[in-house]
């Protein structure tokens, strides 16, 4: 890889970082409001549900479903790219050149079409970041 491909992946990398955050800051709401609806519930049901184990039950359950609902919910380098291209009217550039820059042995790139595509993202990357 060489210096272009790398600012494309750290863009995209870092991209990815906040789209992550922003999922899990949503699920957690989303988790911590069952929760609360779950210890409301409890709380309406009367005393023989304010034993320990029923508000532990609750978390036991919503936290790793929120964690899940988190993991399925990140998108992939290359549909990150996409979502960038999209939201930044770059036409496609960044996530064509992170396809070219992970050209694994079926696909067939002119190396000088590869350089001038990262070139090119490296371009309005900077261009765009500004």
């Amino acid at each position: 890889m060489n210096s272009e491909s790398d600012s494309i992946h750290g863009l995209i990398r870092r991209a990815r970082r906040r789209f992550f955050f922003n999922v899990a800051v949503a699920q957690g709401v989303a988790a911590a409001s069952v929760a609360m609806a779950g210890a409301i519930l409890i709380l309406v049901m009367g005393s023989q549900f304010l034993d320990w184990r029923w508000p532990a039950f609750v978390a036991v359950v919503t936290f790793p479903v929120a964690f899940y609902r988190t993991a399925r919910r990140i998108p992939s380098p290359y549909r990150v790219a996409q979502i960038v291209d999209e939201r930044l009217a770059l036409s496609d550039s960044l996530s064509t050149a992170l396809y070219f820059s992970e050209v694994p042995g079926g696909r067939h790139v002119s190396e000088s079409v590869r350089q001038a595509q990262l070139a090119e993202s490296e371009r309005i990357g900077r261009a765009s970041c500004r």
